[in-house]
């Protein structure tokens, strides 16, 4: 276990068992700049992703008591937090469809957002839109692995799944996306 991981521990216990406040703000800053990086690439808004990220870390409080170590690493736990507040907001009646991206897989979405022209962040909007309309496990399965940057066997333990179907459901959205795409551009 490395260093991060036993600090985790010790954090969320104190949490738990004596509701510590400095443990929290610890655990929150260790974590903060990850959590609002996953979500900023997602959203592009930055006051609605403060917002999201303030959600996430709010959930992660009120349900760190549910969090069991030895299922996923504490990261990743809270990227599934972050992830789903991502999606209910996407599912949120305040939510109006934007136009996004190309082809995920071949845009590399998470390292291009910010360094494209117009036409490029048109076509990332219209893949995230179109993406928005699968189910919620294929949305977690995509978003975890562009967004998080988790590997197929890490999305596999967290969501129970077994690991070929995380990449035959991650393979299947991609090949959907990119047809709904060229049907679309």
């Amino acid at each position: 276990m490395d260093e991060q991981n036993r600090k985790d521990k010790l954090y969320i216990k104190r949490i738990i068992m004596a509701a510590d406040g400095d443990a929290a703000n610890e655990l929150i800053n260790a974590y903060y700049p990850i959590v609002y990086g996953f979500i900023v690439r997602q959203m592009r808004d930055l006051h609605i992703s403060m917002d999201i990220t303030q959600d996430t870390f709010i959930a992660m409080l009120r349900g760190i008591e549910s969090y069991d170590y030895r299922k996923a690493t504490f990261k990743t736990w809270l990227l599934t937090i972050a992830n789903n507040k991502v999606i209910d907001y996407y599912r949120s009646k305040y939510y109006k469809i934007q136009l996004i991206s190309d082809d995920l897989a071949a845009l590399n979405i998470a390292d291009t957002l910010y360094k494209t022209d117009d036409r490029q962040r048109e076509l990332e909007e219209m893949a995230l839109s179109f993406l928005e309309k699968f189910s919620a496990e294929s949305q977690q399965i995509v978003r975890l692995k562009i967004f998080a940057e988790l590997t197929f066997a890490e999305i596999a333990n967290l969501l129970k799944l077994p690991e070929s179907t995380v990449k035959s459901k991650y393979y299947a959205a991609i090949r959907m996306l990119r047809q709904l795409m060229e049907e679309n551009v």
